[in-house]
């Protein structure tokens, strides 16, 4: 049985900032669909295009996932990853395909 968010609850009483809200809570998936073949090289490429798009917009999050579809891709990054890490090693150590032996 799956059980339910069990995480903390904002108080409806209170009044909050959505940038706080969105920097502690906000999690972005972007999910690819182009035509362009599925490879490591080019999500590499997709997570320098966000971290570039996502650091001149300035939004907040707490986690941060992009993949080509449901279940291949990197997940879970922190905006430390995305903004600070070296990006190709964060694919190669963090790639995951559900359908394929390719995951590391």
């Amino acid at each position: 049985m799956h059980e339910g968010y069990k995480g903390p609850v904002p108080d409806a009483a209170n009044e909050y900032d959505a940038v706080e809200l969105a920097a502690e809570y906000g999690r972005i998936s972007f999910y690819f669909t182009e035509d362009e073949e599925h490879t490591k090289e080019n999500l590499y490429n997709r997570l320098v295009q966000s971290r570039e798009l996502l650091k001149n917009s300035d939004v907040k999050f707490s986690l941060f996932s992009a993949s080509y579809r449901l279940s291949a891709g990197v997940y879970r990054l922190m905006p430390e990853d995305l903004f600070e890490g070296d990006l190709k090693q964060i694919v190669e150590e963090r790639y995951f395909n559900y359908y394929s032996d390719e995951s590391t």
